[in-house]
């Protein structure tokens, strides 16, 4: 899998401590395998889906996935379990259209995260405001 940024080497092994949701910005808080904190700021999100939160919440992977990585799974993830054609033909649209990119956590244990955004900024810290 082709990956237009790759943020496995700060969040592999890492933890995933919750997310701040306002309107079309999603602030995701993690931690390094270092216990650094990080908070990584999606802007001009469409869709946005956290399946299986549970304390601990180990990250495995982390990845920017861009439209020729987005598989029918993602898609249907990010449709909230919908896989319905009419359902999935507008995400389809934009993910073809190459605005926006999906964000994927996947897990060691605990949550799967997944966001369909345009824009992705990472810093250091928790940032909440």
């Amino acid at each position: 899998m082709s990956r237009s940024a790759d943020l496995r080497p700060t969040l592999h092994d890492g933890f995933l401590d919750g997310f701040l949701s306002r309107g079309a910005e999603i602030r995701v808080f993690a931690r390094t395998d270092k216990k650094v904190p990080v908070t990584l700021i999606l802007s001009g999100v469409k869709r946005f889906s956290v399946n299986g939160f549970a304390e601990g919440n180990i990250i495995l992977d982390c990845a920017i996935l861009s439209s020729d990585d987005i598989s029918e799974d993602i898609l249907v993830l990010l449709n909230h379990g919908e896989d319905r054609e009419r359902y999935l033909a507008p995400l389809r649209a934009i993910v073809s259209d190459q605005s926006h990119q999906v964000l994927m956590i996947t897990p060691s244990y605990g949550a799967t995260l997944v966001a369909l955004h345009e824009q992705l900024a990472v810093v250091e810290g928790t940032i909440m405001d």
